[in-house]
């Protein structure tokens, strides 16, 4: 039994993560600060050099698009942060497939 304990903790930590439980995503946080604050930093790095070469594209002529993605994996950081954008089934999970199809919104 007491080697149970510990896999069911970690299991109810990302089940608290996954219905976004304040404590839990705070001690997430908490646990992976350094590895959050390299991501946020990557990102912020990606975008600055996309729109540097977007705008240096469409002085030239040329329009840049970036993809545009027809399915979001249910485990996804978007299907996560707002479910109420996708078609998910109960406990926000894909109603078929492993993927979510975006609601549409225009």
């Amino acid at each position: 039994p007491s080697a149970v304990l510990p896999v069911f903790v970690h299991l109810l930590v990302i089940l608290l993560i996954r219905l976004h439980q304040k404590e839990a995503i705070e001690r997430l946080y908490a646990e992976h600060e350094n590895e959050v604050h390299f991501w946020k930093f990557c990102q912020y790095e990606f975008r600055r050099q996309w729109m540097a070469l977007k705008d240096h594209a469409a002085e030239n002529g040329v329009e840049l698009m970036g993809d545009i993605p027809i399915y979001v994996a249910a485990d996804s950081a978007d299907a996560w942060a707002s479910p109420e954008l996708f078609f998910a089934g109960k406990g926000r999970r894909a109603r078929r497939g492993g993927r979510l199809p975006a609601r549409r919104v225009f």
